[in-house]
Order: structure tokens, then C-alpha cells, then sequence
């Protein structure tokens, strides 16, 4: 059985005016073409259909949520098992909303946002005199889950660029911390980043800031070259880049737990 609630009217140049708040099951779906004057964002609520406009055509199937656009010829390729959730509105602000969002008629389907669905069915059904607030709180809290959502997926893919980038980082230092001048400006300078941005992303990828991993590059080859019977602690000190032998004692023990002199001694018994 369908559900329309139609909205009282209401106007306010500042607010979304929501016109209706369906409810459509089975072979009654509105399957087009169509074109509305208004907007129409729907959440599907069982089955799969395939939506097709100006040359554009995309799958949604449950949990789904689509933006419907005014004067854009619409169909719907489905079988009579779908079920749709929809509200219409208008307003001035929605073009703000979709800007801020970057809701555009290439991007206005968002998956798997199953968690707004108890939100949706509980408001259908409220009292008549509250339509126009519950309609308009479905529509600003969708659009709110998919401004989450959107800013989620930016930061994965942010994440992923700045892993192929940090890795040619760590692969520079790896080959270079032995270089007495390598520090987080140089490889920023080396690589144009900022220092800050440097630091955040590289300590995102591998757990620690490039400062950090450099010292541990430099203090494990260290307690190799202890190993291999290197017995002098300028000379390790050099070797691993470090200018200053006590800088690299203070830096060995604290990292270590005991002075490079200590583990030289515990290496000859």
C-alpha cells in the first residue's frame, strides 16, 4: 500500500519547504519518465532499480539514498518488489545545502546509509500537525549523514595519496639517514612540503614523525655496528649520521635504555 502525507504550506526564504512525505511499495512505484519542479531525495527501502537521466544511469538497491533534480526527465527500470521512501521539497536554501555538500546530477547517489533508515520510518509516522518539521528535520539530517559520508571519503582518498607519497619519503630516508644533514626541513625542502604537513602525514602512515623514524633508523644501525664489533662510539656516532658523539650517546640511551659505551662492554663479555 502507498503512504503520501502531504505538507501544510508553510514559507520562509531561509528553510527547505517540504511539499510531501511518501511512502510507495510495489508495482504503484512511479517508474516515469518523469520531471518535477521540485527536488526529491529518496531512500530505498527494498528491492533494486536502475535510475536514467541525460544520458546518466546508475544502481541502487536497499539502504540506498538518491537526489532527484527539477526539470531533469527521470525513469525508473525496476521490477514491482521496489519500495521507495521520498520526500519533495523546495526552497532557497537548498542550492546552498547541495553546493556545501557537492550534491551535483553527477553525484547524487550515496550507498549504504542504512543507519538514517530508522530515522526516516520513525517520523513517517508522526501527527499531522508536525508534518512540516519532521519532513523538513528527514531532509536536513540526510543531508547532514551524507555531508559526513562525502567528508569520509575525501579523507580516504586524501589518506591514500598521501601514502604513495610518504612511501617515497621513508624510501628516501632509509637510503639516506646516514647523511649527517638529512632532517624533517631538508626532506620537506627536498620533497616541497610543508614541514607540519610532512610530519602529520608520514606519522599517519608509519606511527611515528619523520624525526622519530630517523633517530630509530640511525640508533638500529647503530646497535648492528655494536654488533658487528665496532668499538668506538665516534666512529658509530658518524657512521649514522650524527655530527655531535655525546648527542649520540644522550639519544642511544635514552632510546636503548643504557649508554652505547654499556652495550659495547656487554657485546666483548
Amino acid at each position: 500500500m502507498n503512504i503520501c502525507r502531504f505538507v501544510p504550506a508553510h514559507s520562509s526564504p531561509d528553510v527547505i519547504t517540504t511539499l510531501n512525505f511518501v511512502c510507495e511499495r510495489g508495482e504503484f512505484v512511479n517508474k516515469g519518465p518523469f520531471i518535477f519542479s521540485f527536488y526529491r531525495i529518496c531512500l530505498v527501502t527494498k528491492g533494486k532499480c536502475t535510475v536514467k537521466f541525460d544520458r546518466t544511469r546508475f544502481e541502487v538497491k536497499e539502504n540506498d539514498v538518491f537526489v532527484i533534480f527539477p526539470s531533469v526527465e527521470y525513469t525508473l527500470e525496476c521490477g514491482d518488489d521496489l519500495n521507495l521512501m521520498y520526500v519533495s521539497f523546495i526552497g532557497t536554501r537548498v542550492s546552498e545545502i547541495m553546493t556545501r555538500l557537492g550534491i551535483t546530477k553527477k553525484c547524487c547517489f550515496f550507498n549504504e546509509m542504512s543507519h538514517i533508515r530508522f530515522f526516516w520510518e520513525q517520523e513517517f509516522s508522526c501527527r499531522n500537525e508536525f508534518l512540516d518539521l519532521v519532513s523538513e528535520s528527514v531532509i536536513l539530517y540526510t543531508f547532514s549523514e551524507i555531508g559526513h559520508k562525502v567528508s569520509a571519503e575525501k579523507e580516504d582518498d586524501e589518506t591514500v595519496k598521501a601514502s604513495g607519497s610518504m612511501l617515497f619519503v621513508k624510501k628516501f630516508i632509509d637510503e639516506n639517514f646516514g647523511d649527517p644533514n638529512i632532517s624533517l626541513e631538508s626532506v620537506s625542502n627536498r620533497f616541497q612540503y610543508n614541514k607540519k604537513y610532512l610530519s602529520h602525514h608520514f606519522k599517519r602512515v608509519f606511527g611515528m614523525g619523520v624525526s622519530e623514524y630517523l633517530n630509530t633508523l640511525r640508533i638500529s644501525y647503530a646497535v648492528s655496528l655494536i654488533d658487528q664489533r665496532h668499538l668506538f662510539v665516534q666512529e658509530i656516532a658518524f657512521r649514522c649520521g650524527y655530527k655531535d658523539p655525546l648527542y649520540f650517546s644522550r639519544v642511544f640511551k635514552k632510546t636503548m635504555g643504557i649508554s652505547p659505551k654499556e652495550m659495547i662492554k656487554m657485546r666483548n663479555k
